[in-house]
C-alpha cells in the first residue's frame, strides 16, 4: 500500500514511508510480488457472504483509540 501525507495519517494511523532508490532492491521486490501473485485468487462476494463481521458499532471507539 501507500502511506499519505495527512495528519491523521502520519500521527493517529502511524503510517511512515520509506523510498529506496536501489534497482536489484527493485528488483526483487518485483520477484516477491509476481510470486504472491501466482500463489493469490479472485475471492467473490459469494465466497465471504457468511462471514459474520460482529457489530460494526463495536469497532467505532477503535476510530478514536489513539486518542484515548
Amino acid at each position: 500500500g501507500s502511506g499519505n501525507f495527512d495528519n491523521r495519517s502520519i500521527r493517529l494511523n502511524d503510517e511512515a514511508n520509506l523510498d529506496v532508490l536501489d534497482t536489484d532492491f527493485a528488483a526483487q521486490q518485483i520477484h516477491l510480488f509476481e510470486i504472491d501473485k501466482k500463489r493469490s485468487h479472485e475471492v467473490a462476494l459469494s465466497d465471504v457472504a457468511g462471514f459474520h463481521l460482529g457489530n460494526p458499532l463495536d469497532h467505532v471507539a477503535d476510530l478514536f483509540s489513539p486518542q484515548l
